[in-house]
C-alpha cells in the first residue's frame, strides 16, 4: 500500500495477535464540504463532527454515503 501511495490506517487488537489493515482514501479534513473528521475513529465508527451544527444536521443515511463515497476506496482500487 506505500508503494501504491494508498493511505491506510493499522488497527491492532487481540493483544497483537490480529491486524486489520484500512486502506481509505486521503484525509479530507480541509476539505469545507465535509462536515466531520475522516480520521481512523471515523473509519471504526466513531464520528466527530467539526461543529455542533453539522452534527445536529446529520442523518445516518446522508453520513454512510459521505464515507462510502468520499472516505472508502473504490471496488476497483482494492485489487
Amino acid at each position: 500500500m506505500i508503494e501504491a501511495n494508498i493511505p491506510h490506517n493499522i488497527l491492532v487488537a487481540d493483544e497483537g495477535m490480529t491486524m486489520y489493515i484500512i486502506p481509505r482514501k486521503f484525509d479530507l479534513i480541509l476539505d469545507e464540504s465535509v462536515q466531520f473528521y475522516t480520521s481512523f475513529e471515523t473509519l471504526c465508527g466513531f464520528i466527530k463532527y467539526k461543529s455542533e451544527g453539522a452534527y445536529e444536521q446529520a442523518t445516518g443515511p446522508q453520513v454512510q454515503e459521505l464515507l462510502k463515497n468520499e472516505v472508502s476506496l473504490p471496488d476497483n482500487e482494492w485489487d
